[in-house]
């Protein structure tokens, strides 16, 4: 029963915050390292010492995500290169997405600058 009012309470939540399971995530997201910004048609993640383009993030029963895309600017002290294949992974948390341990806020915050 407790693992039925869970689910109930995750579907609840997914829908307040308007995505579900098999939609595309759509929106921006930002904090001070990231920023993903999630559209139909595909997703971009700038960081600070890079850009990664995949094809849109689409959404698990769990509300988690997986895209592999590709690396289209990279620069400073950074193992990455033009080119390189980077998988963008995380999960939505209330009106949140959580990249890895990193918790993205929506909206924009600026622009990421690379100190490298």
């Amino acid at each position: 029963m407790r693992f039925l009012l869970c689910i109930a309470s995750m579907i609840a939540v997914a829908c307040a915050s308007g995505v579900a399971p098999g939609q595309n995530l759509t929106g921006t997201w930002s904090s001070s390292e990231h920023q993903l910004v999630a559209t139909d048609a595909e997703a971009v993640l700038n960081a600070r010492c890079f850009t990664v383009q995949s094809g849109p993030l689409v959404l698990s029963d769990s509300l988690t995500f997986e895209a592999t895309g590709v690396v289209t600017q990279a620069g400073g002290l950074i193992a990455l290169r033009l080119g390189d294949s980077y998988t963008i992974r995380g999960r939505v948390v209330g009106s949140n997405v959580l990249l890895g341990e990193e918790m993205l806020a929506p909206g924009r915050r600026g622009v990421l600058v690379c100190n490298a």
